[in-house]
């Protein structure tokens, strides 16, 4: 104890002195310009011990003098300080970061729109935010997440149902949560897509097949919540489980992905316009016409898919209507909610185009 006492009141050196001296004696491991500063390097730089630092870190003040705290913060800015994520993870129980989770998919305009809209109401309520594509290898990106624990999660389609619950059975924090979707009456809007998509196939045609994006190995990962929906809708309906289709968005490779699939009487429920397009181009190639004999129907309501002929039948999300929903969450979360409350309704609408 008394040697701490020593090397805290008994220096007489300058702070900059002491970062000059810290790099000419290599006492770090490898140079500070290069190296992310720790407590210890602002311990040492300040001449205090590391509780020191963080009981100044943490707002503890009060029990040093005016010059000790002086230092501590002048070596903090001086050597460029920055708090580790995960250490105030582990201080506070979570950090004040916003984690999204991105498919491994082309990200469309509706996309950057909405990530645009989340990064500009987060950045308001003081909240960081991380995205994160979930590839193949999703426990990286759970590891990932149960290190940073995270304020909360927004999955924008990187992971399938069953990761979710393993996360939420974690403590992670999903947004919108299952608890707020059922208190407000509502449904998770992914949900409502493939609802919509077989009741409209339903109405002229007798089977449902899923046409998912194909990722260079099967049905991509991004496809398992609507494909889920369209599975459930057609049971609830009595018909057996749609077939599940991975459709390239080539001409040739989305022909060889349907050859055998498609007959009259089949409706499509696309995972989106990009593979709604590739199923029609196969289903022409093959001698079928729509929506005669086949029925197609995307998700989007992309220019692109409503430049085809005849103009793709879609399934438009008010996304812009979703995110406000999740960031009302968020709000609620921080003890902040809105004025004015933000609630999940009819944000999901069917498009009538040509193609169903």
């Amino acid at each position: 104890m008394l040697g701490v006492r020593r090397s805290e009141t008994a220096v007489h050196l300058s702070v900059e002195d002491r970062v000059r001296a810290h790099w000419d004696t290599g006492a770090m491991s490898t140079n500070l310009r290069a190296t992310r500063p720790t407590t210890s390097d602002i311990a040492r730089v300040a001449g205090v011990s590391r509780s020191t630092v963080s009981h100044v870190l943490n707002n503890h003040r009060g029990k040093f003098s005016e010059e000790t705290e002086a230092r501590v913060l002048q070596a903090l800015e001086t050597l460029g300080y920055r708090p580790s994520m995960g250490g105030r993870a582990l201080a506070n129980g979570r950090s004040d970061v916003l984690v999204v989770i991105l498919p491994s998919i082309t990200i469309g305009y509706a996309l950057q729109h909405a990530l645009d809209q989340i990064v500009a109401q987060a950045a308001e309520l003081g909240v960081s935010v991380v995205m994160r594509f979930a590839g193949s290898e999703v426990a990286s990106t759970v590891d990932a997440l149960l290190y940073l624990r995270p304020l909360a999660v927004m999955d924008l389609g990187g992971l399938v149902p069953r990761e979710r619950e393993d996360l939420v059975q974690e403590g992670v924090a999903f947004l919108p949560s299952g608890e707020r979707l059922a208190a407000e009456g509502s449904e998770n809007p992914e949900r409502v897509v493939g609802r919509i998509q077989v009741e409209t196939l339903l109405a002229t045609k007798d089977l449902v097949v899923f046409a998912a994006p194909h990722d260079g190995q099967g049905p991509a990962r991004a496809s398992a919540t609507r494909r889920a929906a369209v599975e459930d809708a057609c049971r609830e309906r009595g018909l057996p489980d749609a077939i599940t289709v991975a459709v390239p968005l080539t001409s040739d490779g989305a022909t060889e992905a349907l050859r055998g699939v498609l007959r009259a009487g089949v409706g499509v429920a696309c995972y989106n316009d990009d593979t709604a397009t590739a199923v029609l181009v196969a289903a022409r190639r093959l001698g079928f016409t729509v929506p005669g004999d086949v029925s197609v129907i995307g998700v989007d309501v992309t220019p692109l898919g409503q430049l085809l002929d005849p103009p793709l039948s879609s399934i438009r999300v008010d996304v812009a209507a979703a995110i406000d929903f999740n960031m009302e969450e968020l709000r609620i979360l921080l003890g902040r909610p809105s004025a004015a409350p933000v609630h999940l309704t009819d944000v999901v609408s069917l498009h009538r185009g040509g193609t169903a």
